[in-house]
């Protein structure tokens, strides 16, 4: 007896139930190199959260390195934001001579003393002037216009070296506490925070505009992140979700589409 092709997919049908087509479907549709999202370890936080975070490593290494908030930041900064590696690079005295050189050196700042200021060269008191560890003195005056013009270079300021030319000391959180307006100081802070998120290994922004949130996730597998305002993206290489398509897909897609021009032309015109 034939059979029609009606008859077989209802055949088709039989044999499966839908359970074992979805979990079948499951499997052909996803990239092993993709984990499931209930199995991997990761967190969203915001922006306040992530500053405490900072703050919280700071003030560790702080208290079990003995050493000022100015000098656990700088070595943070060196290090990549990597706090385990910090410890491991001092206590191996690999950054012995570098710890020492950003430690402040306090001033002996007796009253109505007085010095020459060599960016302004104006005589100014003691009193009001800072300097780094290497020692090079300047007015509060000249400070606060070095650092204001720093902070709007962005996070390169967290790596601004020493007035005085050819001095490679980095100026410290607490010349630019000192010297820069609220405003700016609060720029300071953020670009910071910008730097702890950025470089380091652990975390991640949300790709989609207008979120804020941070993702938390120090794995390496690539998987799908959902940000917990619906938006879902790649751990690897921070596109919107993309499954089935693996990363390397999409960047031969890209690959093809800046190539060519037409294609490039229909996307933009239609």
């Amino acid at each position: 007896k034939r059979t029609t092709s009606q008859e077989t997919k209802r055949n088709l049908f039989e044999e499966y139930d839908s359970d074992a087509w979805e979990e079948e479907a499951q499997s052909l549709f996803q990239p092993k190199s993709f984990d499931r999202i209930d199995r991997v370890p990761y967190r969203v936080i915001d922006k306040g959260k992530a500053n405490q975070e900072l703050n919280k490593c700071v003030e560790d290494l702080t208290y079990s390195l003995s050493v000022n908030p100015d000098s656990a930041l700088l070595l943070l900064q060196k290090l990549k934001w990597n706090k385990q590696k910090v410890i491991n690079s001092v206590l191996n005295e690999n950054s012995v001579d570098y710890l020492l050189s950003i430690e402040k050196a306090l001033a002996q700042e007796k009253e109505g003393e007085t010095f020459d200021c060599p960016i302004c060269e104006e005589k100014k008191f003691l009193k009001d002037s800072d300097c780094l560890s290497c020692g090079h003195r300047f007015c509060s005056c000249c400070w606060s216009v070095f650092c204001e013009t720093a902070v709007q270079g962005g996070t390169s300021c967290l790596s601004v070296e020493c007035p005085s030319v050819g001095c490679p000391k980095i100026v410290t959180r607490s010349i630019y506490s000192k010297h820069l307006s609220q405003y700016s100081c609060k720029k300071y802070e953020a670009l910071t925070l910008k730097s702890y998120i950025e470089e380091s290994n652990c975390f991640k922004y949300c790709p989609a505009q207008c979120c804020e949130n941070v993702i938390r996730y120090e794995g390496k597998e690539k998987i799908e992140i959902h940000c917990g305002y619906g938006n879902a993206f790649c751990s690897f290489c921070n596109r919107e979700r993309h499954l089935p398509a693996t990363c390397e897909m999409m960047n031969k897609c890209d690959r093809y589409l800046r190539d060519n021009t037409n294609l490039l032309w229909i996307q933009t015109y239609t």
